[in-house]
């Protein structure tokens, strides 16, 4: 069965994306759509409500005769997927609604699919798959609506990249209201623009769109809208980071990023670590140890500009002089968070991250006369041992 075989089921996905939920409750009251619909339409409800082991439960193990719902299974469940940070397993997803989708010829589902995939390479930082995928959801688009999600997807991912002003200038280019074909997209652009003057630390116009996009119910993006909305306040003013709302799901990635700083703020170092290990579990290939990141671009993120903000302001512990995911400031911050003199094989096996090779002598010997040319850091070299001293 193809898509025009289902045309109640469609319009009942239309109702979800234009928020209509009264009305979409109201259909999945009455007879007229079957259970596997049902199925669908009520995961979509559960994952907006972060409800996501209802969503996922919901759709498995289910059977349908259906190609085209079983395409649809597997968009809602890479959305789910998506949403709890299982960036990997939403990839997969996508990769199974494209199979149905291309038995079916069905071009709408093979934009969509191609375009939810190159948001998960990006957010993987696969950059060669997410330009295969980005430009596969091109060659199916047909309408300017489908233009401002490709738009996004992109700007997303020159932002990652570092280039901030071009993702900046693309997002300004296309904010153009009769773009959107949902309040929903909107928002979601939105938010991206919001994020992107952020890292370039135009706080004002950040929050200025902040303070607009918090205001909004029932949006899929709330947790995201809501953490950034409070670390862009607090370093707008100076102050400390509220606490997190009760109806965060206790396992997302902006639950355990906000639960970092919160427990950095509160002085518990022990427990900013146990959190930050939970995000390097959950993806780790956007985040590194010592509350790094993988990409350049998010050296002005949220997250690590309050932790810059935290350092300096508060004095948690004392700052590095040495850029964001330079060795040298990983080999810094090795040295000072550590309560005892560290060998040489040590340090390079933690600043390498891989094991001791003599072959990194060398390079090692250069870095260590890096830091101690620095005037503010001190050095204490005794017995083949690494010690940064007050």
């Amino acid at each position: 069965m193809r898509r025009l075989d289902h045309q109640l089921y469609n319009e009942c996905v239309q109702l979800y994306f234009k928020r209509e939920l009264a009305k979409l409750k109201s259909e999945l009251s009455k007879g007229r759509l079957s259970q596997f619909e049902k199925n669908l339409l009520w995961s979509r409800l559960h994952n907006l409500d972060g409800n996501y082991e209802k969503a996922i439960e919901n759709l498995l193990n289910r059977s349908t005769t259906s190609k085209y719902l079983d395409a649809q299974r597997y968009n809602v469940l890479s959305s789910v997927y998506d949403k709890v940070s299982l960036y990997q397993k939403a990839a997969t997803c996508n990769h199974k609604a494209i199979v149905f989708y291309q038995e079916l010829e069905d071009q709408e589902g093979l934009y969509i699919s191609y375009l939810n995939l190159s948001i998960n390479y990006s957010r993987l930082s696969l950059r060669e798959l997410f330009d295969y995928a980005w430009n596969k959801a091109y060659s199916y688009k047909d309408n300017k609506y489908q233009i401002i999600s490709l738009v996004r997807s992109k700007a997303s991912y020159l932002s990652k990249e570092g280039n901030l002003n071009e993702a900046l200038s693309l997002l300004l280019d296309n904010n153009k209201d009769n773009y959107f074909k949902t309040k929903q997209s909107q928002i979601v652009y939105m938010n991206l623009i919001a994020d992107v003057y952020f890292r370039l630390r135009r706080y004002d116009k950040s929050f200025e769109i902040y303070k607009n996009l918090h205001s909004k119910v029932k949006s899929i993006t709330r947790e995201r809208v809501q953490y950034e909305y409070q670390v862009t306040k607090s370093l707008m003013n100076k102050s400390k980071l509220v606490a997190i709302p009760e109806s965060f799901s206790k396992t997302s990635e902006y639950f355990y990023l906000w639960s970092t700083l919160l427990s950095m703020q509160d002085g518990e170092p022990d427990m900013a670590k146990s959190y930050w290990n939970k995000l390097l579990k959950l993806n780790p290939d956007k985040y590194l140890q010592d509350y790094e990141y993988k990409d350049f671009g998010d050296i002005n993120c949220h997250f690590l500009q309050f932790y810059e903000f935290l350092r300096s302001d508060k004095n948690l512990s004392r700052p590095s002089p040495f850029r964001i995911n330079s060795k040298a400031n990983r080999l810094y911050k090795i040295l000072r968070d550590s309560e005892t003199a560290l060998r040489k094989e040590v340090l390079i096996e933690r600043v390498w991250r891989v094991q001791y090779d003599p072959d990194l002598d060398s390079r090692f010997y250069k870095l260590i006369q890096r830091l101690k040319i620095h005037p503010e850091v001190s050095i204490l070299m005794k017995n083949s041992t690494y010690q940064l001293v007050s």
